[in-house]
């Protein structure tokens, strides 16, 4: 059970890529320097988030990722963010 949604969530976090390299461009964004921030803060907070993961478990982790997710996705259709 737990795979599976894990599964469909990054699939589909993965559908959304050419939506969002789209919408960067639209705003005239620097892309390459937008995904080099995103690895390097993954490469850095990566073993402080994995230590909280394993204090409070994955289904919380999965389920604050999802929220988080949903407002960033809400967010995205407002240019003032």
């Amino acid at each position: 059970s737990y795979l599976s949604v894990y599964l469909v969530i990054m699939l589909a976090d993965w559908m959304q890529g050419t939506h969002m390299y789209t919408l960067y461009l639209s705003y005239n964004v620097n892309i390459s320097a937008l995904f080099l921030t995103g690895f390097l803060s993954g490469a850095i907070f990566a073993p402080f988030l994995g230590s909280l993961v394993d204090k409070f478990g994955r289904k919380r982790a999965c389920i604050v990722y999802c929220i988080l997710e949903i407002i960033i996705n809400w967010l995205e259709h407002y240019n003032s963010f």
